[in-house]
């Protein structure tokens, strides 16, 4: 048994491993990217955007920016 062969056949099951992972990630961007895209949630995130925006200026409580940030990002855990 050659102890050589065993490391190269370790290399390529990681090598594979890696890609796989690399690939799977890629995928869920894509995905995010997509959702990102599409106009409902566009408008939702823009919406976010302004309530956080709004709390930086004093027009609303921490609370009520807390609870829109914590809605979209349950929103966009739905859609992934």
């Amino acid at each position: 048994m050659n102890p050589n062969n065993d490391n190269d056949m370790n290399t390529d099951y990681d090598n594979e491993a890696m890609q796989t992972r690399e690939y799977q990630r890629a995928s869920r961007a894509a995905k995010i990217t997509e959702q990102i895209r599409s106009s409902q949630t566009q408008a939702e995130v823009l919406s976010t955007i302004d309530e956080l925006n709004q709390y930086l200026l004093g027009n609303v409580t921490i609370e009520a920016a807390t609870d829109a940030a914590r809605e979209l990002y349950y929103k966009l855990n739905e859609k992934w």
